[in-house]
């Protein structure tokens, strides 16, 4: 009887052992828990966790990125969201990328890990951008960002962030320069591309052009720049532009040498890539004109087309891009402009534009290359002072004074002009003709 009492006894004893083995694995694993909860509210809720966090930020980003990464104070709980104060990145020369006195955002922890910046609730308070292209080089960006320039191998481009997408972005008092190749036009003679550079840095060009070893660039500015954005994506699986949703913004815009642009408001969708830039249906809104506009500009050569309808149009807010047009007046029209490389083309139709004491209705084109021509001009005008005439056309200096009537159409450029129509002229001195 005494062997099978003792084969019941023997077979509990393991089970009370494995027992006891998972009892301590799940206090063991409990306690890590704990311990892990702990570690993470001291570091979320601490300064002293802000700053090992911020420490192992830096050294994680210096990692990835191909450049130099200053990070300054943390706030925030770090598990939900964080603001960073002084944030900056540089390339791996030093040179600036992007910099802000103070940056905001929510996120998710398992996307941070996992290289996928999906941010929320973004804030940028007074950010510097710079966006630089050398001759024959390629955009900061693409050196700093490796997912970002397709011309490397996926490989590559996987050790950096395949996903940057910001929601609700809020940008307060930026600045942003821009910085893109330029040359003179190479069908032009030696001597005449030479002329040509010495026009543009001496500042006889619209553009403002800079030297840059040893070649040049175009510079554009945008500062006072405050915008909301519902979205921007700088980077996604699956999209091949960038893309940047405009719910409205503010700024001082230089995109050639003074006068500025003023944009009072902007709506609409930006798309963009390492070449150019393009927009359809953008609503702009300036001191004295309400516009609606489709374009394209590109960054290498600047070559840009631009389609708008204003209603109304302000000449003053035009000035940027022509600034011989007066400083005031205006009225309903539609402007259109074409560069290609030294050719610029301007159009304006279905205008009913007061200046100066001068009525103007109809339509309206100059080109500028060498010199300039007047095309497609159909116009009907009352009071039309030759002042307003020798402002508006470049080189014309009129023989007598007086103010013009009537309708005239216009074709040619100053050498063989060819213009037919009914006009009156009213000479200051010896009257009506």
């Amino acid at each position: 009887m005494t062997a099978p009492e003792q084969t019941n006894v023997q077979p509990r004893a393991p089970r009370r052992e494995a027992v006891k083995i998972l009892q301590i694995t799940a206090v063991f694993v409990a306690a890590l828990v704990a311990l892990a909860f702990v570690a993470v509210l001291v570091l979320s809720h601490t300064d002293w966790g802000r700053e090992r966090v911020r420490r192992f930020a830096m050294n994680q980003l210096q990692g990835i990125l191909h450049g130099q990464v200053t990070i300054g104070r943390i706030s925030g709980n770090l598990l939900t969201g964080a603001t960073i104060e002084n944030f900056a990145v540089r390339d791996s020369a030093g040179q600036p990328f992007f910099a802000a006195e103070r940056v905001s955002a929510r996120y998710s922890v398992l996307e941070l890990l996992t290289r996928r910046i999906d941010l929320r609730s973004v804030t940028l308070v007074r950010p510097i951008i710079l966006l630089d292209r050398p001759p024959g080089g390629k955009w900061n960006y693409q050196r700093i960002f490796p997912s970002s320039d397709t011309t490397k191998s996926r490989a590559v481009r996987s050790k950096g962030f395949p996903w940057i997408v910001l929601h609700d972005l809020t940008l307060l008092d930026g600045r942003l320069v821009m910085r893109t190749p330029w040359r003179p036009d190479s069908t032009l003679s030696r001597a005449a591309q030479d002329s040509s550079i010495q026009k543009a840095l001496g500042g006889g060009k619209r553009i403002m052009v800079i030297r840059s070893g040893k070649g040049f660039q175009k510079v554009i500015e945008l500062k006072d720049l405050s915008a909301r954005a519902p979205l921007l994506r700088i980077a996604q699986p699956g999209y091949h532009d960038r893309l940047a949703q405009v719910a409205s913004l503010q700024m001082v815009a230089l995109p050639f040498r003074p006068p500025t642009a003023v944009v009072k408001d902007m709506l609409g969708t930006l798309r963009f890539n390492n070449d150019s830039i393009w927009w359809s249906d953008l609503a702009v809104r300036m001191p004295g004109s309400s516009l609606l506009g489709s374009g394209r500009y590109v960054f290498s050569g600047g070559d840009m087309t631009l389609a708008a309808r204003a209603r109304p149009g302000s000449m003053a807010d035009f000035r940027f891009v022509f600034p011989r047009l007066p400083s005031d007046g205006g009225g309903p029209l539609d402007f259109a402009l074409e560069w290609r490389g030294t050719t610029e083309e301007y159009w304006i139709s279905n205008a009913d534009v007061r200046a100066q004491g001068a009525r103007l209705r109809g339509k309206f084109a100059i080109s500028f290359a060498d010199t300039f021509a007047i095309h497609d001009t159909d116009i009907r005008f009352e009071n039309v002072n030759t002042k307003l005439v020798e402002q508006i056309v470049p080189d014309f200096n009129a023989p007598r004074r007086g103010t013009l009537d009537g309708r005239l159409s216009i074709l040619g450029g100053r050498n063989a002009m060819r213009m037919s129509g009914d006009v009156a002229f009213h000479d200051q001195q010896d009257g009506t003709s």
